[in-house]
């Protein structure tokens, strides 16, 4: 693209509203979030499906950006879509 990163995060920022790594967290925590209503898949499967190694570190993650693990958002979305 023949511009630095400072000047390529900046553009990013300026066209979406979030740096590029709270935009990507943002973009796999809505995937999770629908395999987690929509699916029976795992924990373990789900963290692979949005691009985590390990389980731990897609729960890790899922905490940060959500306030609850995933198996309690699950419950959550689950009882609210009935």
């Amino acid at each position: 693209m023949g511009v630095s990163r400072a000047t390529l995060a900046l553009r990013f920022l300026e066209a979406t509203g979030a740096p590029p790594m709270a935009y990507r967290a943002t973009l796999r925590t809505e995937h999770a979030r629908r395999l987690l209503r929509e699916t029976t898949l795992s924990n373990q499967q789900i963290a692979h499906a949005v691009g985590f190694a390990t389980v731990q570190a897609f729960q890790r993650a899922f905490r940060r950006e959500t306030g609850a693990t995933p198996s309690v958002v699950r419950a959550q979305l689950r009882a609210a879509h009935g």
